[in-house]
């Protein structure tokens, strides 16, 4: 019989990070897996894509500016394989160094569910990322 250890973070869903800079991806990746997220790391918008369409995430965390596919192209293939396949809109998460409202109004229509400016506190991005699934979990 194994005992769980009571300190250990409650596992509470996939998410996909969509990040082509390592050191945004580590960071991001660690914040994520604190609050309790098994966490599938993806360095450009077509893998994205490709990972989203194949398998169920909890939520889907998206650069905006990454190689061959960026993540607003990479947002609307998504919502339109979704769409195909009758499946229910994954909430995502945008993340962007653009502070324009015009690239966050982008971002909205092209489907995503908020965006946020990096660089951002961890306590933020959580926050985003429970609104954005529904959870009322608190986070660590």
């Amino acid at each position: 019989m194994s005992v769980s250890d009571p300190n250990a973070p409650l596992r509470r869903g996939r998410v996909l990070l969509a990040e082509d800079y390592e050191p945004n991806a580590l960071f991001i990746a660690e914040v994520l897996d604190m609050a309790g997220f098994d966490v599938e790391v993806v360095t450009d918008g077509c893998v994205a894509v490709e990972r989203a369409v194949a398998e169920t995430f909890a939520a889907i965390i998206m650069d905006i500016e990454m190689p061959r596919m960026d993540g607003i192209a990479a947002t609307r293939a998504i919502r339109k394989q979704e769409a195909v396949q009758g499946q229910h809109a994954v909430p995502i998460l945008g993340i962007t160094g653009h502070t324009m409202s015009s690239i966050h109004h982008l971002c909205l229509t092209a489907g995503m569910t908020d965006i946020m400016c990096k660089p951002f506190r961890p306590s933020l991005l959580e926050a985003r990322l429970e609104a954005a699934i529904g959870e009322t979990v608190p986070l660590s």
